[in-house]
């Protein structure tokens, strides 16, 4: 009898287990030093990887210690060598869509690549980006205007 109670209780924690984690808001966290990677791979997380994801914010150099670091110097989602922030969620999560492909380009050009020649929409789309980040003191409310931006590019894109 003991037995079966403790199957029991096991079996049915793993049936309640899904509910519950569909239920369950994400917390992802990164610096107050918000920039572009920072930005897009927030949308990328929130649009592509978990739709529950919410973000917090912590003060520039201070050890995050609340949910999923990302684009920072100590988390596992950050840039990597020669790979924007944007590219390792592209490549940890094995994401194929060709236009998300064609988005990590634009960040790694605007990223990584910055020296060198850009392209007229990675000019425009990083000077969008950056003027939000320069006009929005609220991080939540940066992160939903430029949410705004990359789904309106994903769109135009994804026509194309």
């Amino acid at each position: 009898m003991r037995k079966f109670i403790i199957l029991s209780l096991l079996v049915g924690s793993f049936l309640i287990t899904p509910l519950y984690s569909q239920s369950y808001v994400h917390l992802y966290s990164t610096w107050n030093a918000v920039e572009f990677d920072t930005c897009a791979s927030a949308w990328l997380i929130k649009r592509f990887i978990d739709k529950s994801a919410q973000f917090k914010f912590f003060p520039n150099g201070e050890l995050i210690t609340e949910g999923i670091a990302f684009d920072t110097p100590d988390a596992e989602i950050r840039r990597q060598g020669n790979m924007s922030a944007y590219e390792v969620i592209l490549q940890k999560y094995k994401i194929k869509d060709p236009t998300l492909i064609e988005i990590g380009k634009i960040v790694h050009e605007i990223e990584v690549a910055y020296w060198g020649e850009t392209s007229q929409i990675s000019k425009g789309l990083g000077k969008k980006i950056m003027n939000i980040i320069n006009k929005t003191e609220d991080k939540q409310e940066c992160f939903q205007k430029s949410f705004e931006v990359f789904d309106d590019l994903y769109e135009k894109m994804k026509k194309q």
